[in-house]
């Protein structure tokens, strides 16, 4: 088939709830202003597939498969991190290699080209865009107060570390890690061939740093963190020459009027207006949106509402907006779809203009070819 220039790749969970197809990765074919969307591909394995990076210099799609077992004993497959060639005529996938995780539950992705390295554990890759192997594991410790107010596992969410996220810095020369269990933003040199500690950020006990949003022009650079455990949305400068970081601003990241519990997840920063800064909140169930003035400082500017959420599990939990940023795709868990929505790039705003059902959808990542 003939391919536009826009496909979505949705990871989904295996589910034994629904009606609809397996966990495993969807492929679709968009449309240009994301209102329509054609089906081109679906495989089942992996059947966990929590988070996606598409990698454009290397024609490959990576994808964890978000597995809670380690592998050891007679359990089940292991979690692991698999790569997919992509055919750039069809969009579709084509298994190449995997690697075991060295943990349980690997969570986020992110890729550096100057490197060529897979981070959150940190893989080299070969030039066919391979995993070769593990090249560095750095082991956290800490805990944040334990038990605490979250629901998450019994009250005690920081009871050890809990490394949620693993990101590169525009500059590739930097990578942040957001330690959810013990309340810090590492900050790691990665020129080398292993991870070399730059800056640790304590941030205030009990707000459980979750995701990392960089901006990708902004002179100096900042970048964004959800708190998970305290419904925050902060905001940060690094120094582009030791890696040290500065706190501009916190804010909540729910309206006036609600007074639930609230956990926000994912953080993304618009692709062509970096002074739009956007959350998804599970308790609320919104997406929403911040202003950054020039001093770095939020303002909760506009929301809409998702499904409502069973749990901070099963919610909506990723979203992301096409190249051209002039829409959004959101993995409505709960609602089992997937949602697009128009985005106004002066003030924000977003407006529904299609649904989709596809089973358990846990992450989306648009490509434009």
């Amino acid at each position: 088939m003939q391919l536009s220039n826009l496909v979505a790749y949705i990871g989904t969970y295996s589910s034994t709830t629904t009606s609809f197809l397996p966990g495993g990765v969807h492929v679709w074919s968009l449309s240009a202003d994301g209102r329509n969307a054609t089906p081109i591909q679906f495989i089942e394995k992996p059947s966990e597939a929590g988070y996606l990076f598409y990698a454009k210099n290397l024609s490959t799609l990576y994808v964890v498969d978000e597995k809670k077992t380690d592998g050891r004993g007679p359990v089940s497959a292991p979690a692991s991190v698999h790569a997919f060639d992509v055919n750039l005529t069809t969009a579709e996938l084509t298994w190449k290699n995997s690697q075991i995780s060295p943990g349980a539950n690997p969570t986020f992705l992110d890729y550096s080209a100057k490197h060529n390295a897979l981070f959150i554990i940190q893989y080299s890759l070969a030039n066919d865009g391979t995993i070769a192997g593990l090249q560095d594991v750095v082991v956290l410790d800490g805990h944040g107060p334990d038990p605490n107010g979250s629901p998450q596992s019994g009250g005690h969410a920081q009871a050890s570390a809990h490394a949620h996220s693993a990101s590169v810095d525009p500059s590739d020369s930097f990578l942040a890690v957001a330690d959810k269990g013990a309340d810090r933003i590492y900050i790691y040199h990665v020129d080398g061939e292993t991870l070399e500690p730059a800056y640790v950020f304590n941030a205030t006990a009990g707000t459980g740093p979750r995701h990392v949003a960089w901006s990708q022009k902004s002179d100096p650079t900042w970048f964004f963190v959800t708190y998970e455990l305290s419904s925050e949305v902060a905001s940060f400068q690094i120094d582009p020459e030791t890696g040290s970081v500065t706190l501009l601003d916190v804010v909540s990241s729910v309206g006036t009027n609600f007074s639930r519990y609230n956990e926000p997840a994912d953080i993304q920063v618009h692709p062509t207006n970096e002074r739009l800064v956007y959350v998804n909140n599970r308790g609320e169930d919104t997406i929403a949106w911040f202003n950054v003035d020039d001093a770095g400082k939020l303002s909760l500017l506009g929301s809409v509402m998702l499904t409502q959420s069973l749990n901070a599990g099963v919610a909506a939990r990723s979203f992301r907006f096409s190249p051209a940023g002039d829409f959004l795709l959101v993995a409505d868990r709960p609602e089992n779809a997937i949602r697009a929505y128009s985005v106004d790039q002066g003030n924000g705003n977003l407006e529904q203009v299609a649904t989709w059902a596809v089973s358990e959808p846990a992450f989306v990542c648009i490509v434009e070819f």
